[in-house]
């Protein structure tokens, strides 16, 4: 018989092991590679829904324009139409302020001739009492000649014979002072219906003078108000003028920015038809992801199978003996506390964990995968341990499982673009009511506000809400401190600004096994050590850059 050669228990075959490390490193950079896949799509998917939400946006404002362009040819129309009445009216006050002119010059050439008038009346007037005066002294006259006509008929009755003669001379200056009086009565008449006429002549003229005063004073307020309204009509039709040459600008305006829009619209709608097209290729691309992820994980499960059939890697610490090698599970899209970088793994907690490995003395194997299934791989027994398990968490619920001692805390806050953060300080939760907030599906940042006053909108992941929060669908998202400021560093150059402090705390801790209990009482003896915690949080000062993190 040949010898052959006797292979130690703990020993892995050395094809074994080269063949693992190269497939760890292909598994490292395919999943980091599906990873930032998933991101880009995930941006992607949000950049084209915005984008639709925008061609609807352009199609309406196309729509608004040619209306407005309608309009300014409409309102230019009018206001054509009104300049050419308001030039008509200009003509016609005008007119009307012309004929006002000659009206006030004919009033003054009347106002001429009434003081000529006026003048002459006043002669009349004052002969008519001349005249009266005259005949009221002829009236004295021919009394005084009747009674000298009485006494000289008395004187010559008393004469007899003798005094016929002056009887008959008597007689006759009687007769002559009667007709005196007859004549002096009838022009006394006349006199005083002269009087009377020219009394209310007098009046006349002073009612007609008062009524010339008033037209002319009228006349001369409306010929002011005529000036100035002739003034105002021409500025009205200046700026009228102005308005129609300024609305025909806009109309042609509007005409070439509808043009503009019309091919912006075009545009736009390619773009959404193309999106459509890029979208469906980046699923498929996903589809493809996902097969190869699944059998790039069947082809791990085989090759570390293989492994621990050779070498007895990973068995459950019951006695106390050091292990060399421990199977530890992270999720691959929680960063900076744990992603992959250059397909290795990497992040807050795997730092964190292999300090406490190189003092504990084993050597951790790092697995990463969607979070999901890691938790199916832990359950079915590939993996020893999951790392950066926030706790209490609800996915474990029922599980056989225990958890360490925290080594530091998540700290969730409302996160919001930078633009639009509301005040340089932080505001209250109660500030987002009635807002939209992110938040990953199943995580417990769901519980930190109160969503009867928030509307939570779930997504798939930070990313996503991210996304959402840059295209301005999400009011804000809400995601570890730490996370956020990573993921606004590292993907959105800093667009995010945090605008709350932290809602609530979670322990950050490492799941394993039930019957694990040896290890973990391990590692919580050496997060207990005051060095390893020393080490933590310089780990978490190195990684903010001098900002302490929460270490527990």
């Amino acid at each position: 018989m040949t010898n052959q050669s006797v292979r130690e228990p703990d020993e892995t075959p050395p094809f074994f092991e080269a063949v693992a490390q190269s497939f760890d490193a292909l598994s490292g950079h395919l999943r980091e590679m599906l990873s930032v896949a998933e991101i880009n799509a995930s941006f992607v998917r949000e950049m084209v829904r915005s984008n639709e939400q925008n061609v609807g946006s352009v199609e309406s404002m196309y729509r608004e324009l040619q209306q407005s362009a309608a309009l300014s040819e409409e309102a230019a129309a009018h206001v054509e139409t009104s300049s050419h009445k308001v030039s008509e009216t200009s003509q016609t006050v005008l007119t009307s302020r012309r004929a006002m002119e000659e009206m006030t010059r004919s009033l003054a050439e009347m106002q001429q001739q009434f003081v000529s008038f006026r003048g002459l009346f006043d002669k009349v007037t004052d002969a008519a009492r001349r005249i009266a005066e005259t005949v009221k002294e002829i009236d004295d006259i021919s009394g005084l000649t009747h009674l000298l006509s009485l006494n000289a008929a008395i004187e010559a009755a008393r004469a007899g014979e003798h005094g016929k003669g002056f009887a008959v001379v008597a007689g006759e200056v009687k007769k002559l002072a009667e007709r005196s009086k007859s004549l002096t009565d009838q022009v006394g008449a006349l006199l005083g219906s002269l009087s009377g006429d020219i009394q209310s002549s007098s009046t006349s003229l002073a009612a007609y003078e008062g009524t010339k005063d008033a037209v002319t004073s009228q006349l001369q307020q409306t010929q002011e108000d005529i000036a100035r309204s002739a003034e105002a009509l021409a500025v009205i039709d200046s700026e009228v003028r102005a308005i129609a040459a300024s609305i025909e600008q806009q109309a042609q305006n509007a005409d070439q920015l509808s043009a503009h829009m019309g091919a912006l619209q075009s545009s736009a709608r390619l773009f959404a038809d193309s999106s459509r097209h890029i979208i469906a290729s980046m699923e498929h691309q996903q589809r493809s992801g996902r097969e190869v992820a699944r059998i790039e994980a069947a082809q791990r499960t085989l090759i570390r199978s293989a492994i621990r059939e050779y070498s007895g890697e990973s068995k459950p610490d019951t006695s106390g003996t050091v292990e060399t090698t421990v199977a530890i599970g992270h999720d691959i899209a929680y960063p900076p506390w744990v992603y992959l970088r250059e397909g290795q793994s990497a992040g807050l907690s795997i730092s964190v964990i292999d300090a406490l490995s190189r003092h504990l003395g084993v050597r951790p194997r790092w697995e990463g995968a969607e979070f999901e299934q890691i938790i199916q791989r832990f359950t079915a027994g590939d993996l020893r341990m999951i790392a950066n398990v926030g706790w209490p968490n609800a996915m474990f619920d029922g599980l056989p499982v225990i958890a360490t001692d925290p080594y530091a805390v998540f700290e969730p806050v409302v996160f919001v673009h930078a633009s639009r953060k509301p005040t340089d300080t932080h505001v209250a939760p109660d500030f987002f009511a009635g807002k939209r907030i992110a938040a990953q599906r199943g995580s417990y940042t769901l519980n930190c506000l109160d969503d009867s006053r928030i509307e939570m909108v779930p997504v798939n992941n930070d990313i996503d809400g991210i996304a959402k929060l840059i295209w301005q669908q999400v009011d804000g998202v809400i995601t570890d401190r730490l996370v956020g400021r990573h993921l606004a560093r590292t993907y959105f150059s800093s667009e995010l600004a945090e605008a709350t402090d932290t809602c609530a705390t979670l322990e950050v801790v490492m799941v394993l096994h039930e019957h694990d209990a040896p290890l973990v009482k391990r590692i919580n003896a050496a997060l207990a050590d005051e060095a390893i915690r020393g080490e933590i949080a310089s780990i978490f000062t190195r990684a903010l850059d001098g900002a302490p993190a929460s270490a527990g």
